[in-house]
């Protein structure tokens, strides 16, 4: 089955105003880590490691990758105990072995964080974008890629117009040709109607601006962006962003809700988290007649021993049952999709059949 390919749309009139834009990324890139028994140890013993060269050849710029987002929630309790549950969810979700696919985490603590470390999935699998936690801020931006992504740099960069220490991290990705890379970025946008609402328009122009540098071909930009004000819904176009979701046609905007179920709350549900993008790009179903799929769905867990449900209702669940023996994993879905890049300027409307 054919789908349909996009480019982001142009700036308009509508941009929102930008209180600095920098030129460039002026935070030091650094490596991804990698687990692996270091060069020099007597133990024999593996741990983690940063690299000095990229994991796998430049990648065709046509390789499908996978990019799945998803917000934690920092705020309930077992953070630990969540995470292991979530990373069961997405090993069961992908392909085994996984391949070409990153994944872009959004409220990690502390806590979680070291699950991931520990984690035999993630220590056989994956690139994680950094070891050391943060300094200053309660909870942060992790992003994992499969060893079979070029990452060649890892960048966080802090908001200028920011109360609540957000940034958005960045993972360069070698493509073959030029311009020479795909830059992928996991941010968590200014949360609550107010101040977020000026915040988040001057966020998220900051980091589409970060996509049009030196030899950036393309960009997707993921994660929660809390939109939660009407405002919200023009600012990546304002932004010169395409949203993956506005792509399925005839789609009820209630089928891309990601929070407001697990549990049902005061707060009517929306459509807090997105994946955005600059460039030529062609998006790959998931599933039939889905460029973009909630998942996580109704996934719980059973506390003290972090027991797993199997999380498999489809996505018409809305996921508002209670029960009173398990957990939600996370308040928020997760979402995953397929990105490709076209070839430039060929005019290519088709997806893969």
């Amino acid at each position: 089955m054919s789908v349909p390919l996009s480019t982001a749309p142009p700036l308009t009139s509508k941009t929102p105003p930008r209180e600095p834009t920098p030129p460039s990324i002026e935070v030091t890139p650094t490596m991804p880590c990698i687990f692996a028994a270091p060069v020099q140890d007597a133990t024999g013993d593996a741990s983690w490691r940063q690299i000095s060269t990229p994991t796998a050849p430049s990648l065709l710029p046509s390789t499908p990758i996978s990019i799945i987002t998803w917000n934690i929630d920092t705020f309930a309790y077992h953070s630990g105990a969540r995470m292991e549950a979530i990373l069961g969810h997405i090993s069961f979700t992908l392909p085994s072995p996984p391949s070409h696919t990153i994944v872009l985490f959004q409220e990690v603590d502390w806590e979680s964080h070291v699950v991931l470390f520990r984690n035999e999935w993630i220590r056989e699998n994956f690139q994680i974008s950094h070891l050391e936690s943060p300094e200053s801020v309660r909870y942060f931006t992790v992003s994992l890629a499969t060893r079979d992504v070029p990452v060649i740099a890892v960048r966080r960069v802090p908001y200028e117009r920011t109360q609540m220490g957000r940034d958005v991290l960045f993972l360069d990705v070698a493509l073959q040709g030029d311009p020479s890379i795909l830059r992928v970025g996991n941010t968590h946008l200014e949360s609550l109607p107010h101040p977020g609402v000026r915040f988040r328009p001057v966020q998220l122009a900051m980091a589409a601006e970060m996509m049009k540098e030196g030899d950036i071909r393309a960009g997707v930009i993921a994660g929660d962006m809390n939109a939660i004000c009407p405002e919200d819904d023009d600012f990546p176009k304002s932004c010169g962003l395409g949203d993956v979701w506005e792509l399925q046609k005839g789609t009820e905007e209630t089928e891309g809700y990601t929070w407001g179920y697990q549990p049902p709350c005061r707060f009517s549900p929306g459509r807090l988290d997105k994946v955005l993008f600059r460039g030529d790009f062609a998006f790959d179903e998931v599933e039939e007649g889905r460029l973009l799929r909630r998942i996580g769905v109704g996934l719980r867990f059973e506390e003290p021993t972090g027991e797993v449900s199997d999380g498999s209702k489809s996505d018409d669940d809305d996921g508002g049952d209670d029960d009173d023996t398990t957990e939600w994993a996370s308040d928020h879905y997760g979402l995953w999709v397929k990105v490709r890049l076209s070839r430039k300027g060929s005019g290519d409307m088709r997806g893969r059949d």
